[in-house]
């Protein structure tokens, strides 16, 4: 073992915390290395020392609580962050624009059903056809409508 290492143990050997085997190392250690020799000595006359034990003014519980009254009073101006933003700003301005996009389509889809038949007059393929497109379009147009108003909801 080095020195480092044995100077890390003296405290515990001051407490007879140190296993017998470690205890009787380092005893031997110290025989033969002044330095070691010192910082025992050093810490042994620290750990024998009165440490005087200090005792808070009267007051001092009353300040503290005080002290903590007065700074959960104050208002602490709060730092505009991008959630804040996004929130206040952003999110009403993208409803706006869902809400204006689907009166838009609501008012094109009116005026393709005043001109689309409920079914076709005259059954022939091609006005088959044609009504299916027709049908397929609508739905496509409010199927877009429902996921912008979608989006407005998360």
């Amino acid at each position: 073992m080095t020195c480092q290492r044995y100077q890390s143990l003296l405290l515990l050997y001051l407490e007879n915390r140190l296993a017998a085997k470690e205890a009787h190392r380092l005893q031997e250690h110290l025989a033969r290395c002044k330095h070691c020799q010192q910082r025992l000595s050093e810490t042994r006359s620290l750990w024998n020392k009165e440490i005087p034990v200090l005792q808070p003014a009267p007051d001092f519980l009353f300040a503290v609580r005080r002290r903590i009254a007065e700074a959960a009073s104050k208002k602490v101006p709060r730092k505009r962050n991008r959630a804040f933003v996004v929130e206040s700003v952003l999110k009403p301005v993208v409803l706006a624009v869902m809400l204006l996009v689907s009166l838009m389509a609501g008012k094109k889809l009116a005026e393709r059903l005043d001109g689309v038949r409920t079914s076709p007059a005259i059954s022939t393929p091609q006005s088959e056809e044609l009504y299916a497109l027709e049908m397929l379009q609508i739905h496509s147009e409010w199927s877009l409508v429902g996921a912008y108003l979608s989006l407005g909801e998360e």
